[in-house]
C-alpha cells in the first residue's frame, strides 16, 4: 500500500489492506494459522452479468452473448490498451485448498495466472470464442482505468511449482457451457 489509493477502488483497497493485517495479528496474537491470499480479478460460473455493475469480464462476456442472441452492437470504454489479470475461479479455489491443507507461514500468498491481456486482447479471445465477426466499437470517451493490473505468482509458484491455470479461452468456454448453455 505504497502511494494514493485509486479513486474507484478505495473500499476494496483498504479492506484488502486491513484483512492482510487481521491475519498477521491473529496469528501474532492467538496463534490461528490465517492465511493471506490475494487473488486476481477473479471471473467464472455464477458471475454478475449485470451490465450496470459488473466487472469487465463478466460484462464483455454478457456483451457478446446479447450481440449474438439480439443483434445488439458490440460497444467497449476507452481505448483497449490497458492490461488485466483473470483468473478462472476454479483455480482460485484449487489454490486456497491447497494452501489451507499446506501452509502455515505468515507471507502474504498471491493467487493469479503469470501472466495477462491487454483489454482489446481479451475481446479478440472472445471474438474467436464466439465466431464473432461483426465490427467492435471503441467509446474512446470514457476512461482507461488503471493501465495495468498483474500479479506477481512467483512465492506462489515455489509453493505449487505445477500450478498451472486454465488459459482465458479455457475458462470462457466453461462459462459459456454452465452459465449460458452455449457449447463452443
Amino acid at each position: 500500500m505504497h502511494g494514493p489509493l485509486e479513486e474507484t477502488n478505495k473500499g476494496y483497497a483498504v479492506a484488502k489492506g486491513m484483512g492482510i493485517i487481521a491475519c498477521q495479528l491473529y496469528r501474532q496474537q492467538y496463534g490461528i494459522n490465517a492465511i493471506a491470499a490475494m487473488p486476481t480479478n477473479l471471473y467464472g460460473p455464477n458471475d454478475n452479468y449485470d451490465l450496470n455493475n459488473s466487472h469487465f469480464i463478466a460484462a464483455m462476456i454478457q456483451k457478446f452473448v446479447n450481440a449474438q442472441r439480439e443483434g445488439t452492437e458490440l460497444m467497449f470504454w476507452g481505448s483497449g490498451k490497458p492490461r488485466r489479470e483473470a483468473l478462472y475461479v476454479d483455480d482460485c479455489a484449487d489454490v486456497c485448498i491447497y494452501l489451507m491443507e499446506n501452509y502455515d507461514k505468515p507471507e502474504i500468498v498471491n493467487i493469479g495466472t503469470g501472466f495477462d491481456h491487454s483489454i482489446k486482447e481479451y475481446i479478440e479471445i472472445a471474438q474467436k470464442v464466439f465466431e464473432f465477426d461483426k465490427p467492435i466499437k471503441w467509446d474512446t470517451s470514457k476512461p482507461d482505468g488503471t493501465f495495468e493490473k498483474r500479479t506477481d505468482i512467483a512465492y506462489l509458484k515455489t509453493l505449487m511449482p505445477d500450478y498451472n491455470p486454465r488459459t482465458f479461452e479455457e475458462g470462457l468456454k466453461e462459462v459459456l457451457k454452465i452459465d449460458f448453455g452455449v457449447e463452443v
